[in-house]
Parts: C-alpha cells; sequence; structure tokens
C-alpha cells in the first residue's frame, strides 16, 4: 500500500499530463482503495464478529463442556459419578424396609420425622391432630396451624415477596416422586392417585391422609389443565413437617390418649447397607413405639 503522504504519480511543474498517465493513475487509486477495504473488514470481523460468535462461550468452551468438567472436578474422589438425591416417605416398624436407591455406592443418610399437623375442630375449636400432609393454594392470609411440637402456631402462608414459603408445588412433588398425571385428569383424581400409589403403595405412610384447603376443594373437580389456563397450577402447593432427628434420640410421638398428648419415646433406628444400590432400614428392637412416619434423605 503506498504511503499516505506520497502522491500515487509525481508530475514537475509544467509537465504535460497525458492520458495515459490519468489510466495509470486512476488504476493506482482504484487498487489502493480495495486494499484499505479489505483490510479494514479483516480488522472488524477479527476484533467483532469473531468474538460475537464466541460469545455463548467461555475461554472457547459452551456451558455444557464446563458443566461436564465441574461435575467431575467436585465429584468425591476416586469415584466417577456425580453427587446424586433420593427422598423417600416410609412407614418405619420393627421389621425391615428396603430401600432401593441405585447410586452405585454408600450414600449418607439422614432421618426425619414428619410431625403430625394440628387443626382446630369445627365442633368444639379444640386442636387435634388432623393429618401429616397439607394441600394448599399459595396466596396471602391463608392460615393453618403449624406442626407439633410448636404448640400448634398460626402459620400465615404468603407468597415469597411477603415471607416464606411453606412445603413445595405439587407438579414439583409429583416429577420428584416420579408420578405421571393426566392434563385432561381431575385434580382430585390425580391427588387421590397419588395418595394410592406413592404414600400408600410405596411408602405405607402410617397416616396418609392429605388435608386440602377450602379453594382446594372448591377446585376438586377442576382438571390440571384448566388450572394451568387459570395460572394456578404453578400454586399449588403440597406441604409437611419433617424434622431432623438422629439414628437414636428421644422424639415426640403421640400418645392413644383422647385427645392425644405427646410423649417422649426413645427412638432407635437400625439401618444396613445391602450393597452400593440399596439398603434395610427399620426401628430397633428396643424402640419404645411400635412406629413412625418418616422421610429418608439419601446423597452421594
Amino acid at each position: 500500500m503506498p504511503d499516505d503522504n506520497k502522491p500515487y504519480v509525481s508530475f514537475q511543474p509544467r509537465t504535460v499530463i497525458n492520458a495515459e498517465d490519468m489510466n495509470a493513475m486512476q488504476t493506482q487509486i482504484k487498487a489502493d482503495m480495495q486494499a484499505r477495504i479489505k483490510t479494514a473488514k479483516e480488522e472488524i470481523t477479527k476484533a467483532g464478529v469473531d468474538i460475537a460468535k464466541d460469545a455463548e462461550k467461555f475461554a472457547g468452551k459452551t456451558p455444557e463442556d464446563l458443566k461436564g468438567e465441574l461435575d467431575k472436578r467436585y465429584a468425591p474422589i476416586g469415584q466417577s459419578q456425580v453427587s446424586k438425591y433420593l427422598r423417600r416417605f416410609v412407614h418405619l416398624q420393627k421389621s425391615p424396609v428396603v430401600i432401593e436407591h441405585k447410586f452405585g455406592r454408600f450414600p449418607q443418610v439422614q432421618l426425619l420425622q414428619l410431625l403430625p399437623l394440628i387443626g382446630k375442630t369445627l365442633k368444639d375449636n379444640t386442636e387435634r391432630p388432623n393429618g401429616l400432609f397439607y394441600l394448599y393454594y399459595k396466596e396471602p392470609g391463608e392460615e393453618f396451624y403449624g406442626p407439633s411440637p410448636f404448640d400448634a402456631q398460626k402459620i400465615v402462608l404468603v407468597r415469597a415477596t411477603r415471607g416464606h414459603v411453606w412445603g413445595w408445588p405439587l407438579k414439583d412433588i409429583f416429577n420428584q416422586e416420579g408420578f405421571k398425571y393426566d392434563l385432561k385428569g381431575k385434580l382430585d383424581d390425580a391427588v387421590f392417585d397419588f395418595r394410592n400409589d406413592v404414600l400408600v403403595r410405596n411408602s405405607n405412610i402410617g397416616d396418609e391422609r392429605i388435608l386440602a384447603a377450602a379453594k382446594i376443594f372448591e377446585w376438586r373437580d377442576k382438571t390440571i389443565g384448566e388450572l394451568i389456563d387459570d395460572r394456578r397450577w404453578d400454586d399449588i402447593y403440597f406441604a409437611y413437617a419433617p424434622r431432623e432427628i438422629a439414628i437414636q434420640q428421644t422424639v415426640k410421638v403421640l400418645s392413644n390418649a383422647n385427645p392425644p398428648v405427646e410423649e417422649d419415646k426413645k427412638c432407635s433406628v437400625d439401618l444396613l447397607h445391602l450393597n452400593g444400590d440399596s439398603l434395610i432400614v427399620s426401628l430397633s428392637p428396643d424402640a419404645e413405639f411400635g412406629s413412625l412416619d418418616a422421610v429418608l434423605i439419601l446423597r452421594s
């Protein structure tokens, strides 16, 4: 490319400029312009377009590439699998229950006691345990009595922007438990099938009743598809009260008195890992009560 301060063709004073010289100069001008345009395009491409093509990458790697590397990096040393999680409702008795987790290794186990939910009876306004599970529509001002042993204090259920939310969206509970539902099916039928398939058949929960708020009761004949269209499905919540306990400790259980009262009883749980895919769990023979509704959390 010519020097910017140097003329394309030099003419001395009083020199006659002929057509051949002019044509040669125009040819040089065109060649110079084309060369400058080409150089400018290359600079723009290198500094802008090529970088834009890599905008979805970091250090030349896609999010999927980075996730794979981090999964491998933070997996337990000496093991190729990544972390896993499983929640299982279970009715513990002194006869063992087999839990299949299929982690391919021994998991860490967390034991949670399902506390009874307390509500007031309509007849005499007394507080009694009503069940273990509660289904409600998350909206400001809805109230329900909280789990024992918290003195049946009212829990005000509000939207996340105003306070804490109790429980999980029902759709997430369905998905986490692998429960399949029909969008054309009624809400009442889906909850009934979930109760029978997950809480009764799979978990054998002792008190599988699912309490429902008044608004849920009103919507029991609506299909899940209709609730989705009405933008209500995401705010239907499934709540329960799991209290963490140790494998061996004293826990509060309800007596057989009328009305029931809480009593301190020795809780001792036997847990044996059969292999890398399953374990057995039961109340120990020296436990001072016969059954315990619980949640097992398994992590690897």
